[in-house]
């Protein structure tokens, strides 16, 4: 068997129809609708990556396991999907990426109810409306801690202490969306 090129990978990424090839994090990826649906080079060149749902991934895992793996951590839970190269066969690849970019071009926009959008008179001053107390304490907290956010509550009640990179406060009256 032959070797998929990391030239192939692109190729068949850029015959999905709309699909765009650009840069992120300093390595080519390929985009439908402005969305990510598959990356060349990480970890390196050997590697490529396509957005699946974790059932899509399970079953193209099941098919080759010499070919897919789950990407680290919490993007690999998602479906995110790394795809040796060296290993892979064409068609197998084409499918997923097929799926990738279906994915992505059928994602819609997720909308948060519990946020008040700015309006229009905002928009065009460049300020954004106080949440207001609308974002609880708890939906915060659990946001927080989905996206991976370490924090301390203090005593108060109104204030958060991240932790992490930077120190920093949130007062929670004072969020803008």
């Amino acid at each position: 068997m032959r070797e998929m090129t990391t030239n192939q990978f692109r190729k068949m990424a850029l015959e999905i129809p709309t699909a765009v090839e650009q840069s992120h994090m300093r390595h080519p990826d390929f985009r439908v609708g402005g969305k990510i649906f598959g990356s060349l080079g990480v970890p390196d060149k050997n590697w490529g990556m396509v957005k699946l749902t974790p059932e899509q991934q399970r079953a193209f895992i099941q098919k080759a396991r010499e070919v897919f793996k789950p990407c680290s951590g919490a993007w690999g839970r998602q479906g995110y999907t790394n795809v040796y190269l060296p290993s892979a066969k064409m068609g197998i690849v084409r499918a997923a990426l097929d799926a990738a970019a279906k994915n992505v071009a059928n994602r819609k926009k997720k909308k948060t109810p519990n946020v008040e959008r700015p309006t229009s008179n905002d928009s065009e001053r460049g300020c954004r409306q106080p949440l207001q107390g609308a974002l609880k304490k708890g939906v915060l907290e659990s946001r927080l801690k989905w996206a991976g956010i370490r924090f301390a509550d203090s005593k108060s009640g109104t204030h958060l202490e991240l932790r992490g990179a930077m120190d920093f406060h949130v007062e929670l009256a004072a969020l803008c969306q």
